[in-house]
């Protein structure tokens, strides 16, 4: 945002941090449930395909719809990277096996 961040906007316009509605209540008690935040830079308001926080290292991200044990599941795709990521709650819902490295990471 030019000349300013969100968050010195919202200051401004009095505005809720989480439904940038124009109120008198923080966001802590917004009654709308908390936006989602970027897993790039931990900031709500934007998806990590947006973030102005991340450089561009000339590999490509997309968003893809891709099958994975027979469901339908949107998926970030990035060819510059060695490893693909999902939530534990995902690869649970997909039924794949979950095991852990001798450091007790998640593989």
């Amino acid at each position: 945002m030019a000349g300013g961040s969100r968050r010195d906007e919202a200051v401004a316009k009095r505005r809720c941090f989480n439904c940038q509605m124009i109120t008198n209540h923080l966001s802590r008690d917004c009654p709308l449930p908390r936006a989602e935040r970027c897993i790039g830079c931990g900031v709500g308001g934007h998806r990590l395909a947006e973030c102005p926080r991340q450089q561009n290292t000339g590999a490509t991200c997309m968003k893809q719809d891709i099958r994975v044990n027979g469901e339908n599941v949107k998926a970030y795709l990035d060819t510059g990277s060695e490893q693909n990521l999902m939530s534990l709650a995902t690869a649970r819902r997909l039924g794949l096996t979950i095991t852990a490295d001798d450091e007790g990471k998640i593989l």
